[in-house]
């Protein structure tokens, strides 16, 4: 499976939006937000994200913990944090650079 680098840039861009979601926000007020975000998504999605992220394990070791293939937790990251900017940016907390 070939990886495009449009993939992978959107993939950072998504990735730095989060970041910048945890940074705009205060504490009590993001904990809140990131919660109705991860709720929205995915069961799978939130699954991948919260391990990866929150929990801080690798993705081998995430899809390990999963039961799923290293490329199919990678689809997971992506798709639920791409779908995480949409929601933020919809909440107002992130600016789209479009």
């Amino acid at each position: 499976m070939t990886v495009h680098s449009s993939s992978r840039a959107s993939t950072r861009e998504d990735e730095c939006t989060v970041t910048a979601f945890v940074c705009a926000v205060e504490l009590g007020e993001r904990d809140a937000l990131l919660s109705r975000v991860l709720r929205l998504l995915l069961n799978e999605q939130r699954e991948a994200i919260e391990m990866v992220f929150l929990r801080e394990c690798s993705q081998g070791t995430a899809a390990e913990h999963l039961g799923v293939p290293l490329g199919t937790l990678k689809r997971r990251v992506r798709l639920g944090l791409r779908r995480m900017r949409v929601l933020l940016d919809q909440s107002g907390v992130t600016q789209s650079e479009h």
